[in-house]
């Protein structure tokens, strides 16, 4: 009967004693790189009308960067969006070039 009761007291010990070293576990920074693609072909008329194309390319790679600081975490975000489209020059001449393309970083904090 004893020995049955060593081992109980024995395995709950343990057990505390793995919860214990899960809890010290050290922080890592997290770094994550993310790439979003998107692709679209057609033959139908431009934004705002007429001859034009629907075929459109959309890149934005991102990067995500987690550093735990004590109990808190800091986490950066930055990326860029590369947009390529036919009908771009009808959507605004002005941010718009020839090419029909543009591009837009972003961080945030």
């Amino acid at each position: 009967m004893q020995l049955k009761h060593f081992w109980v007291i024995g395995l709950f010990a343990l057990n505390g004693f793995l919860l214990a070293q899960n809890s010290h576990q050290s922080k890592e920074i997290e770094v994550d790189f993310l790439v979003n693609y998107y692709q679209q072909d057609g033959d139908h008329a431009a934004v705002t009308g007429g001859n034009g194309t629907e075929k459109l390319h959309d890149t934005a790679p991102m990067i995500i960067v987690n550093v735990p600081i004590g109990n808190n975490s800091l986490n950066v975000a930055t990326g860029v969006d590369f947009y390529s489209s036919a009908s771009s020059d009808n959507i605004d001449p002005i941010r718009s070039g020839a090419s029909g393309s543009d591009a837009r970083a972003y961080a945030n904090v």
